[in-house]
């Protein structure tokens, strides 16, 4: 079944009914930078995404979200 902790990803850990992450890194994870995001990529289908941007020698992390029906790109 999909969703439950016998099928949910478990990494350095054993996934059961009692985890509260389906996913638990020891070390890091690295997310490739790519351009700023563009205010319309940030849309239903990729909510809750975490991006890198880069703009010439300055990055950001961004997570799109929606707030009273908009959705955006926040920059953390």
């Amino acid at each position: 079944v999909i969703g439950t902790a016998i099928t949910d990803v478990g990494v350095n850990m054993t996934p059961n009914g009692t985890n509260i992450p389906d996913l638990e890194i020891s070390k890091g994870i690295l997310i490739k930078a790519t351009g700023v995001p563009v205010t319309s990529d940030c849309n239903a289908s990729n909510e809750g995404t975490i991006v890198y941007g880069k703009s010439g020698n300055t990055g950001s992390f961004y997570g799109c979200r929606i707030s009273a029906g908009v959705y955006a790109w926040q920059q953390f």
